[in-house]
């Protein structure tokens, strides 16, 4: 199975944030991950990873991908690390997302599909 551009997208947007921010495995709110998304979605110029994930559908697909264990969905306790969304939230605490695959883990998956291109400049190359 292939995944679809959306799929392709968020997975390469976790493994650029774990990249570049440090934090090796994540633990990052939705916000920082939509803003990624839509930074690479926007840089790359393709149209199929157009237009931007809307909220609701970004929070179906990480659902999918935690029941499918491909992320991990970590609730937080401490209040400096709460995301108290003005996305629809009324107050209530989102997630946090860790992605427990290597970078080349990703790569693999991605090679020779379309979504290769994008991942072998976010996220450098093995192909």
């Amino acid at each position: 199975a292939r995944a679809t551009s959306y799929e392709a997208l968020l997975l390469i947007s976790l493994a650029s944030l774990a990249r570049n921010s440090g934090r090796e495995k994540g633990k990052f709110d939705i916000k920082e991950l939509m803003t990624k998304m839509e930074g690479i979605a926007s840089a790359s110029g393709d149209m199929q990873y157009m237009p931007n994930l809307a909220f609701g559908d970004l929070l179906g697909l990480l659902n999918q991908f935690a029941e499918a264990q491909i992320v991990s969905l970590h609730t937080p306790t401490s209040s400096g690390y709460q995301y108290r969304a003005g996305l629809g939230g009324g107050g209530s605490t989102w997630p946090l997302i860790s992605l427990p695959l290597e970078d080349f883990q990703i790569e693999r998956a991605l090679r020779n599909t379309p979504h290769q291109k994008l991942a072998e400049k976010h996220l450098g190359s093995v192909f």
